[in-house]
């Protein structure tokens, strides 16, 4: 199975999600006075292109990032140099808020308007066991995982989402690694 991005886990690459997305941005883009009526649907369309492109992260990558700076992994730390350490987190949760932006350019020229997005998520996992080798983390055993998130432009609300079951890899690896922050 293939790591999940930000994209698909908002359901952005679903064309019909993205357009409703784009429809949803409509009253944010009619306060927009530097976008000409007529350019407002098109700006949408390019928004969510944008915004696809900065949720184009895989789920591992979050996940490697905030176990990075777990502070009860720095006993994993200690393991000799080569071998690999197991260390179990058990059920935990990892949150991400962002706040990305885009300016709007029509022709090239510069509109003045920049749309501010806000991006939620929280992933509840049940348990993950890490491999962790010279100081960096290598692999991992992820056990169930649920998540709820949202992204917003302003104060409209885009795409909204909630699970009780996440399908992620049973298995996922870092190659080189992520190294320890904590």
């Amino acid at each position: 199975m293939s790591d999940e991005t930000l994209t698909g886990f908002f359901g952005l690459d679903d064309p019909q999600k993205a357009q409703a997305g784009a429809a949803a941005m409509a009253p944010e883009l009619a306060r927009a006075r530097g976008i000409p009526p007529a350019f407002r649907k098109a700006a949408a369309d390019a928004a969510i292109v944008i915004l696809k492109d900065i949720l184009d992260t895989p789920l591992s990558n979050l996940l490697g990032d905030a176990w990075s700076t777990h502070r009860a992994i720095k006993s994993a730390i200690n393991a000799p140099p080569g071998e690999v350490a197991d260390f179990t987190l058990h059920e935990h949760e990892i949150a991400l808020s962002r706040k990305p932006s885009a300016e709007i350019v029509i022709n090239g020229a510069p509109t003045g308007v920049t749309l501010e997005f806000e991006l939620k998520l929280a992933l509840n996992i049940a348990s993950a066991v890490l491999k962790i080798r010279d100081g960096a983390i290598v692999g991992c055993e992820v056990g169930k995982t649920s998540g709820a998130g949202s992204v917003k432009c302003g104060k409209v609300t885009l795409v909204k989402r909630e699970t009780s079951s996440l399908r992620l890899p049973a298995a996922l690896t870092f190659s080189p690694g992520v190294m320890l922050r904590g």
